[in-house]
């Protein structure tokens, strides 16, 4: 993401080291040497990571990101039918 960067992904104590989260993300922005925190310049926000950390050791952070993934998540949950529209002109 170049100088646009920005951090949002919180690793917590509750980490154990498993890597699960390194095997995970497409584009290896996981530091393992650091904490197995996000390399933000590498992060393409797929929430790979969240999604398989299996002591839920990472979340979002407070921001941007995590007010879309809410509005996402109480929006778009269930299919809607699409829907037709004719014009009369």
């Amino acid at each position: 993401m170049g100088d646009s960067a920005f951090s949002f992904i919180n690793v917590t104590d509750d980490c154990d080291d498993c890597g699960i989260c390194v095997a995970a993300c497409p584009k290896n922005a996981i530091d393992e040497s650091n904490g197995y925190s996000t390399i933000d310049e590498n992060c393409i926000f797929c929430c790979a990571c969240i999604k398989v950390c299996p002591q839920q050791a990472r979340s979002l952070k407070n921001g941007p990101i995590r007010d879309k993934a809410k509005w996402l998540n109480e929006n778009c949950v269930r299919r809607k039918e699409p829907q037709t529209y004719l014009s009369c002109n």
